[in-house]
């Protein structure tokens, strides 16, 4: 489904080629357009042929312009298609337990990959196709934020109430992509805990090695009752992902929106810098 242009930008590429609102974008060098993340995915690059559809005509353009150069338009949703929903039958649906009166929007039951990317919704990926993972891979779209609950296959099944893909073959494939995943668990007593909730730790887990990060805070010390712990080390990652060399003080910066109760933040900072020196000393040797 092609995109309903919301508004065009003053003196942009779209206003100049005299496009308007309510046209429709329907594709982008032969791509045909889904969502948002399409056409900002397909519009970075540097020479564009653009299908715009108007009423019962339609017109080619052919745009040269520079890759960061956006052509001008907002759309009023961000899906084109419409918001993917679940079809599930959670045992532990929070929708479901809903008084009724509430706004319309608070009994939508979405489960589309794309919002996960977009504003961090979990997803389960039941719905998720085999082209959807290739497309999460081609045009990162990472980090994604999935509902696992059980690895147990024939569980998490029935805890769904739906059929669904192995998710661990979906966060495999996933994975080696160099895709992001936050995991989140729902546990249920008596239902996905004890034995189930053990397998499922280990399953994500990936065996015994740890990451840099985790070898580094076990090396300083630098977690004392592990409350703070899981969100620390997350947001430590994705920042040495981003600055590789850091400073303390901005270590410590990325640190101000995490909070330890323990107060054990110096052996957390020079857990990070320390993680940071074996990355580049790795790198160097590489």
């Amino acid at each position: 489904m092609p995109g309903i242009i919301y508004t065009v930008e003053p003196d942009s590429i779209a206003e100049e080629l005299g496009w308007e609102p309510g046209d429709e974008l329907v594709s982008i060098n032969g791509h045909e357009l889904s969502d948002l993340i399409d056409y900002r995915f397909y519009t970075a690059d540097e020479h564009l042929i653009v299908l715009v559809r108007r009423g019962d005509q339609s017109a080619e353009f052919e745009i040269e312009k520079d890759y960061e150069t956006d052509l001008g338009v907002t759309f009023k949703d961000a899906l084109f298609d419409g918001v993917r929903t679940c079809g599930a039958k959670c045992v532990f649906c929070f929708v479901e337990q809903l008084p009724t009166g509430l706004r319309k929007s608070l009994y939508l039951k979405d489960d589309d990959y794309r919002l996960s990317f977009l504003h961090g919704n979990y997803v389960t990926l039941a719905n998720v196709t085999d082209d959807d993972l290739r497309r999460i891979v081609i045009q990162r779209l990472s980090p994604l934020y999935i509902s696992v609950h059980t690895t147990d296959h024939a569980l998490r099944q029935r805890m769904l109430g739906r059929e669904a893909p192995n998710i661990l073959d979906q966060i495999d494939t996933l994975a080696t992509g160099n895709i992001r995943l936050q995991t989140q668990i729902v546990l249920c007593c008596g239902i996905n805990d004890g034995d189930y909730l053990d397998r499922t730790v280990e399953d994500l887990a990936k065996g015994d090695i740890l990451s840099p990060l985790q070898q580094a805070f076990q090396d300083r010390h630098a977690l004392q009752c592990g409350f703070c712990t899981p969100g620390v080390l997350m947001t430590m990652t994705e920042f040495l992902e981003e600055n590789p060399a850091p400073s303390e003080t901005e270590v410590r910066d990325a640190l101000s929106g995490n909070i330890c109760r323990c107060t054990g933040y110096q052996n957390i900072v020079d857990a990070v810098l320390l993680t940071a020196d074996t990355m580049r000393k790795t790198q160097d040797t590489a």
